[in-house]
């Protein structure tokens, strides 16, 4: 365990080894949420009318359970593919990995756990009409965050004698109006594509 209570799980269903390994990459981390916006535990699953509720069981323990299974069937099962078959279940995918405990951490100690030809991550979705499946979707790239910090200066003074460019409200009013921006919608080249080909099978 890299950190305590974060750790990260790696398992290898060993294949013949004539072609090169595949990952299978999913996080256990989930957003933190208050018990009190929820009606159920929202770190308990439960199972009700055909849904599952909790925290994550779409982001991203569904996938989790999902290559979990597979590994246990196939292993039971006799199956040996071409290549060995990987499953990484990493922390703190939810944060970027900031502290360097998750992936991170694994390509920098243990290359060689989840060294790969290629690797399926999340992102992708299935759409389905009338329980059958119609497209599968590939994630092509991954979000990226960018942060800014604020900052507004004026002369000196003191509070007794708070001035009418006061920065403290210049700062507010400018984060009303950021507040209130729209950015524009574009597409660029992949997401043109995908709602293209996905209208051929949307009404």
């Amino acid at each position: 365990m890299p950190a305590p209570r974060k750790g990260n799980l790696v398992a290898r269903l060993r294949g013949t080894g004539a072609r090169k390994p595949i990952l299978l990459l999913a996080h256990l981390d989930v957003v933190d949420a208050r018990p009190e916006d929820w009606s159920v535990d929202p770190f308990s699953t439960h199972g009700t009318r055909g849904y599952f509720y909790g925290r994550g069981t779409t982001d991203d323990k569904s996938m989790v359970s999902t290559f979990i299974a597979s590994l246990i069937r196939s292993k039971r099962e006799g199956y040996v593919p071409e290549r060995d078959i990987i499953v990484a279940l990493e922390t703190d995918e939810e944060i970027f990995d900031a502290r360097g405990v998750g992936i991170r951490w694994l390509l920098a100690n243990q290359r060689q756990l989840v060294d790969a030809e290629f690797a399926i991550n999340e992102g992708g979705r299935v759409g389905l009409k009338a329980g059958k499946p119609v497209w599968n979707s590939v994630q092509t790239a991954e979000k990226v965050l960018i942060n800014y910090k604020l900052e507004v200066t004026d002369r000196g003074g003191h509070s007794p004698l708070p001035t009418q460019s006061n920065p403290i409200h210049r700062l507010a009013e400018a984060l009303a109006r950021l507040s209130k921006h729209r950015f524009a919608f574009k597409l660029n080249e992949t997401t043109r594509a995908f709602f293209a080909r996905a209208a051929d099978v949307e009404s």
